[in-house]
């Protein structure tokens, strides 16, 4: 099978895409590609207004949308407690260290959020 040739804006978006699966997830794209089983078009369309990813109708589209939401109620929780970690922490009935690593994983400081 040829190797598929993509078009420019697709590299842009897949190079600009967070891959927030790191190189498993890249691979299985990569993969999926040569295949000519992946969504080219819609491969990792970057939503600008969320930073959040979507892949087109597949598996992955769900843990996408979970991650887009989970990030949404942190910054809701951190916003409404004024940033304090412990505060937002019990809001969302989360250990401290557990939201420690989700705003490490959603790329948030702690502290004040949304501005």
């Amino acid at each position: 099978r040829p190797a598929p040739i993509p078009q420019q804006q697709q590299l842009a978006d897949w190079q600009a895409r967070d891959w927030p699966g790191n190189v498993r997830e890249l691979r299985n794209f990569a993969e999926r590609l040569v295949l000519g089983v992946a969504d080219q078009d819609h491969g990792a369309a970057v939503d600008q207004q969320t930073q959040s990813t979507t892949v087109g109708v597949g598996a992955s589209a769900l843990g996408q949308r979970v991650d887009a939401y989970e990030r949404e109620l942190i910054v809701e929780a951190m916003a409404a407690r004024d940033g304090n970690v412990a505060a937002a922490a019990e809001q969302l009935q989360v250990p401290k260290k557990t939201l420690y690593d989700k705003l490490r994983k959603f790329r948030l400081s702690p502290g004040r959020q949304g501005e």
